[in-house]
């Protein structure tokens, strides 16, 4: 174990490594999230509002804007009202993980030899010793006084019998100045013989080498004395080593002794710090019961420490009782037989519980949830492209799922997924635009161009894109002049859209995280689900150095098929195609450099030119060529939507259309087999 000072271990760690960790274990409560160069986390941690409170990672401090309050994680903790031990407690559960704890006065930096070593106990004591002499002497008074702290709590004299729960009619600070006259440098006490010690006279003993103490004064802050210098330990922690068995876990030793007087078997961890104690000793299959505080952080405790229990394959289950009561010793003090009538409940229901724990993929126990689902659905349409035959073909239109769409380059990928959804936006779905390789003026500029086509009686009018972007009018003034009148109408009809279409540029630095995190804090902040775009899928940063090209795109794919499965979001990913199939028709070897999109995605579209599928094995490399070339130079193109996969309709089929590039702009002719 290596020492520090306090303002070491504050200097020397960030302090978002302290913020997780105590808001994984409920000592911080809110939601982190990321901003810029540092962290916000809502709602704040100190007023419990919507009040800025954010973390700058370069100067390692908290800011609260509504408190003007500053300062480094232990001031932080001191805002919390915790006082000054506490927080050396906390901070010391953190730093313990690091083999690292906060040196007191006196204390060396570093730990011994090995030789030394082996004589010490508890991380840094220097003396192993047992304390029994000292519970039998506690256990003595407290047979003497009937009315004490323990008795008050509920527990009987058995329990205290049973546990050694000791009385120091004296108080601890004689105790330590007692073992420091018998053993001088070596006794296991390290505090200061000071008269706040006085206040702690009951005695809990968790092992034969660890015990903590309380005080029966409520106006003493803290109400507990732990052991300066000891790593604390989890009280019946001998319990881990039993095998199915039914164990609760408590955060306060009251609780545990509460369970424990009425025949059940309890761990407490202590305070919600110790999880990572417990979760590092499961090593049997047991029943884990958790039984935390009714208040906000023994809620946001529980649920940290049922997912890491569960993790490890254990079960875990939460005992709810009456929020009137703040923890389960309040319960056992004010209604003692209701408490043993719940935990009796509780117990027998147990039985079908564990057993859909033991096996929570049974298909019978998704049926009703399934039903519901179908319900729901029912009430649901499915989101109409209103493209030609397309919503058909897909059973009504759109439903949630992974649609990817490909093609070689300047078929109008990008400018068909575009123009779906522009026209989907008009009936109010709100539509993410994630374009990693075109800029958000560019992909406005080709929407206005779609609609003066829309538009143009006189179709001389219409500007490209291009045109649009640089504000390039031609013809006599009188033309000039209509271009102008119909690019205004054209921006009034492209508004309809526009205000529910986001465009969100982005880069080689964008992937599917970055991704994921925009489309959920959009859901949370709009209510809503968002048609997703994504242009496109090779762009898409790597999640991981060492894939190959193929690799990282199978893996993207699956992600984002994930994404749109547990957020129930319809998501459009464009893909390119591979060389090879720049003269061949649209099959799912076009998409062999990105193998999984064939077993991934709901639906798979290609576009390609109609005039590919006259090709025979005959038809020569260059007149393929010169054919292709001809095709892709007219004005208006001839060109196929083929269906390679659908999920939700027709399994496949061909939609013939004309896609007019200037315009960009793709008008249904006909469908075809």
């Amino acid at each position: 174990m290596k020492y520090k000072t306090l303002t070491e271990v504050i200097t020397d760690i960030e302090i978002m490594d302290y913020i997780n960790y105590f808001n994984e274990t409920g000592v911080i409560q809110g939601t982190i999230k990321k901003v810029g160069q540092g962290y916000r986390i809502e709602p704040n941690p100190l007023t419990q509002s919507h009040d800025s409170f954010s973390i700058n990672t370069k100067t390692n401090l908290f800011k609260c804007f509504s408190t003007g309050k500053t300062g480094n994680i232990y001031n932080l903790l001191l805002e919390l009202k915790h006082s000054h031990d506490e927080a050396i407690d906390l901070l010391n559960e953190f730093l313990e993980q690091k083999n690292i704890q906060i040196k007191k006065s006196g204390q060396s930096d570093e730990r011994g030899s090995p030789e030394e070593e082996s004589k010490k106990d508890n991380e840094g004591i220097p003396v192993k010793m047992s304390f029994k002499p000292l519970y039998d002497e506690g256990a003595r008074e407290i047979s003497k006084n009937k009315k004490n702290l323990f008795t008050s709590r509920g527990i009987s004299r058995e329990v205290q019998e049973k546990y050694k729960l000791g009385y120091i009619s004296k108080g601890f600070k004689e105790i330590v100045k007692a073992y420091k006259n018998q053993y001088g440098e070596k006794s296991p006490f390290a505090e200061k013989a000071s008269k706040n010690l006085d206040n702690y006279k009951y005695l809990i003993p968790v092992s034969d080498d660890y015990f903590f103490l309380r005080s029966d004064n409520s106006d003493v802050k803290p109400k507990e004395h732990k052991l300066t210098g000891y790593a604390s330990k989890l009280f019946n922690e001998r319990y881990l080593n039993m095998k199915n068995e039914i164990i609760f876990i408590c955060e306060g030793i009251f609780d545990s002794l509460s369970l424990e007087e009425l025949g059940y078997k309890s761990i407490s961890l202590g305070g919600v710090t110790n999880q990572n104690k417990l979760i590092e000793r499961l090593h049997e299959k047991n029943i884990f019961v958790l039984a935390f505080d009714n208040d906000d952080s023994g809620k946001a405790a529980t649920k940290s420490l049922l997912e890491k229990i569960q993790s490890k394959g254990q079960i875990s289950v939460i005992f709810e009782f009456d929020e009137k009561y703040k923890d389960i010793n309040e319960y056992l003090i004010a209604d003692r037989k209701g408490l043993e009538n719940k935990l009796s409940e509780f117990i027998n229901s147990l039985d079908d519980y564990t057993e859909k724990l033991k096996k929570p993929d049974l298909t019978i126990y998704r049926l009703e949830e399934y039903l519901k689902e179908l319900e729901t659905n029912k009430e649901k349409p499915a989101i109409k492209t209103n493209f030609g035959p397309l919503d058909d073909y897909l059973s009504g239109g759109l439903h949630t799922g992974l649609y990817v769409i490909g093609a070689v380059s300047s078929l109008g990928k990008t400018t068909f997924v575009n123009q779906l959804t522009d026209d989907i936006a008009k009936n109010g779905y709100d539509v993410l635009f994630f374009s990693l390789e075109m800029g958000r003026n560019e992909i406005i500029s080709k929407s206005l161009s779609r609609e003066m086509f829309r538009k143009a009686k006189d179709k001389s009018l219409p500007l490209s894109a291009l045109e649009i972007q640089n504000l390039r009018f031609h013809g006599i003034a009188d033309q000039m002049k209509k271009q102008k009148e119909l690019l205004r109408e054209a921006i009034k009809e492209y508004g309809n859209s526009a205000k529910h279409v986001s465009i969100i540029e982005g880069g080689f630095d964008t992937g599917v995280n970055e991704i994921k995190e925009k489309i959920e804090n959009y859901i949370s902040m709009n209510e809503t689900k968002p048609i997703v775009v994504i242009d496109y899928l090779q762009i898409l940063k790597q999640s991981s150095n060492f894939f190959s090209d193929k690799q990282a795109v199978d893996h993207n794919i699956t992600q984002l098929k994930k994404l749109s499965r547990n957020n129930d979001l319809v998501i459009f990913v464009v893909s390119s195609f591979n060389r090879d199939s720049y003269q061949t028709p649209v099959s799912f070897a076009s998409f062999k450099e990105s193998g999984a999109i064939e077993y991934t995605a709901d639906v798979i579209f290609g576009l390609e030119l109609s005039i590919v599928k006259g090709f025979s094995k005959n038809t020569q490399k260059e007149d393929k060529e010169k054919l292709i070339n001809e095709a892709k130079s007219k004005g208006e193109r001839e060109l196929d939507l083929v269906t390679l996969k659908n999920r939700f309709g027709t399994p496949y089929f061909r939609i013939n259309m004309t896609y007019y590039p200037k315009f960009n702009l793709f008008l249904h002719k006909k469908s075809d087999w």
